[in-house]
């Protein structure tokens, strides 16, 4: 931070807001990537547009220094990266109040700490031709997408659903931070290809980007021709946007992920994300979970799907209730009998069924190992299973309720009746030619 705060007094964004929430980003950073920069518009060589939004217009550049990308102990400063491509994203918006809204969720956003997940934002310009402020990112080879879709149209199954996990994982980090992301569709979705052997999750990840851009200069939101159909119906009827809301639109880049690749399972998911009214809509902690057991089962082959989210309602109840009893027990002797609960709810699973398995060995192994077991802890173990068993009840019930939209048979057009009259009898004309 100290090394940042040496060069406070050497650079200004013109608006004292938005210098407070850089400065503010580079005092106390844990991470690199929580790091905001203003960054002088003339270190860029602008090439071409790439594209157009809401929000504005987007070029491809070159940061001649470009970021900050090690710190060098010895010399007590940052070493930068060198000649790097970037996207300028130029707001168009006039009203500072909007671009101070959207920087300070920027900020919120970057503190979040999700590298992996959400598009890296290097820091801060402004075009002093247009006199317009420019949100500087890193630039992803792999487009967005609905690009990176198009030209992978042979994805696996498992592939598809891994990416969906994918950014259900960013939006449950956006969600649990309080924030909303007002704008999610496949274009805002940025491809990245992760070469780290050692990295456990899918090589192709989703990022999600440009978080609420989309504001006119009164304050409401512009619906973009083209992602209309991603806006949750509240939205286009005037209502604010809500955690809800994101997830109608999260349903809809679903469908664009298994477009013309059907799965019960994931029909199963998009019909309850797309409900008309939003309480109705399962939250994206439900849907991360239930992304991450179908993955797991799939990898087991089809014989996994014969998993939980198929057992009886009543069963995953009673299970759940005796979770409770465990819960609001007498903890004077609770301990063995504890151990002999937890055994017989593994027990009662067979050893595929994935993160409840998990949850419940978790507490049996941690109870036997440990001689005096903390309550508090023995009851954030219980509140985890209990919340993990809910959701496999909710989802179980979705499934069992389900029914796929009826698909009316195509009615093939009707033959035109023939014309008797051009059947007639040939004319005297033809008669006498016939004849002769």
């Amino acid at each position: 931070g100290a090394n940042y705060k040496e060069n406070f007094i050497k650079w200004t964004s013109g608006d004292q807001k938005i210098d407070d929430i850089i400065r503010r980003s580079q005092s106390n950073p844990i991470f690199a990537d929580q790091v905001l920069e203003w960054i002088d518009y003339q270190e860029f060589n602008v090439h071409e547009l790439i594209g157009e939004g809401g929000f504005g217009k987007v070029y491809s550049a070159e940061w001649h220094k470009g970021p900050r990308d090690l710190y060098n102990i010895e010399l007590n400063k940052w070493v930068r990266r060198g000649p790097t491509q970037v996207a300028l994203k130029i707001l168009k918006s006039d009203s500072t109040k909007i671009v101070e809204d959207f920087f300070v969720e920027l900020d919120a956003i970057m503190r979040i700490n999700a590298p992996l997940f959400i598009a890296k934002t290097f820091g801060i310009s402004k075009d002093p031709k247009q006199n317009k402020y420019v949100i500087v990112m890193e630039m992803y080879s792999l487009g967005d997408l609905k690009t990176f879709l198009s030209k992978r149209k042979n994805m696996r199954f498992l592939e598809r659903a891994a990416l969906i996990g994918w950014l259900a994982a960013g939006l449950l980090k956006i969600h649990e931070n309080n924030l909303i992301h007002r704008d999610l569709h496949s274009r805002n979705v940025l491809m990245k290809y992760n070469d780290d052997p050692n990295f456990q999750g899918p090589r192709n990840l989703g990022l999600i980007a440009d978080f609420g851009l989309c504001k006119s200069d009164d304050g409401k939101f512009v619906v973009v021709e083209g992602v209309k159909s991603y806006v949750a119906p509240e939205v286009l009827e005037g209502f604010p946007y809500t955690r809800e809301s994101d997830i109608y639109s999260y349903g809809k880049v679903v469908q664009d992920v298994f477009a013309n690749n059907p799965s019960h399972l994931i029909d199963v998911l998009t019909a309850n994300c797309l409900s008309r009214e939003p309480s109705n809509r399962p939250d994206i902690k439900k849907i991360f979970i239930f992304l991450k057991e179908v993955v797991v089962f799939y990898e087991l082959g089809s014989d996994g799907f014969f998993n939980i989210f198929y057992r009886e309602s009543n069963e995953l109840k009673s299970v759940k209730q005796e979770l409770n009893r465990i819960y609001h027990y007498d903890y004077s002797n609770m301990k063995e009998r504890l151990i002999k609960s937890s055994e017989n709810l593994i027990a009662a699973f067979p050893i595929h069924e994935g993160g409840l398995l998990m949850s419940c060995s978790s507490l049996n192994s941690t109870l036997k190992e440990v001689v005096r077991v903390p309550i508090d802890r023995i009851q954030l173990m219980l509140d985890s299973v209990i919340e993990t068993l809910s959701i496999y009840i909710y989802w179980r019930e979705k499934i069992q309720t389900y029914k796929p939209p009826e698909v009316k048979p195509k009615v093939e057009p009707k033959s035109p009746e023939p014309d008797l009259r051009s059947e007639s009898k040939p004319s005297e004309q033809t008669q006498t030619l016939s004849k002769t």
